[in-house]
């Protein structure tokens, strides 16, 4: 039987088997949306998960995770992100050793501890910084 609700005026003596056939594409035997890739009552794809061309139920994968309610970013770009906690300063490095990305802390230029720009906004006329020179235009104070 093809899934569509009841028709009024029609489905005499049918109602109750036509409305449970609709209601089954969406919902599993407690109510509750169905969120499984497969129904398991049709046994085919899902038709409430969002796809490019309709909204529906967001499935997280790839790099996203956790749930729907909380989602988290468990990767970049197919590739794993270290769960260690950064400090303040680190940048995202990849560690092919280690196969994912982890917090690091900066070296060479940028900024954070590890040299670079850190400070524009008090120095002298011709302030050095890291290797770049900031002409301060006039007493920050």
């Amino acid at each position: 039987m093809t899934a569509r609700l009841p028709t009024p005026g029609a489905d005499a003596n049918n109602w109750g088997s036509v409305l449970n056939t609709y209601l089954q594409q969406s919902l599993d035997s407690t109510g509750k949306l169905v969120t499984a890739a497969t129904n398991p009552y049709t046994l085919s794809a899902n038709t409430n998960l969002a796809s490019g061309s309709q909204p529906g139920l967001v499935q997280l994968s790839n790099d996203l995770g956790n749930t729907a309610a909380s989602p988290a970013v468990v990767g970049l770009q197919g590739r794993t992100l270290d769960s260690a906690a950064p400090n303040d300063g680190d940048v995202l490095t990849w560690s092919a050793s280690g196969t994912k990305w982890t917090p690091q802390a900066a070296t060479g230029g940028g900024g954070g501890g590890g040299g670079g720009l850190t400070d524009l906004d008090g120095g002298g006329s011709a302030t050095n910084y890291g290797g770049i020179t900031a002409i301060d235009c006039g007493d920050s104070t």
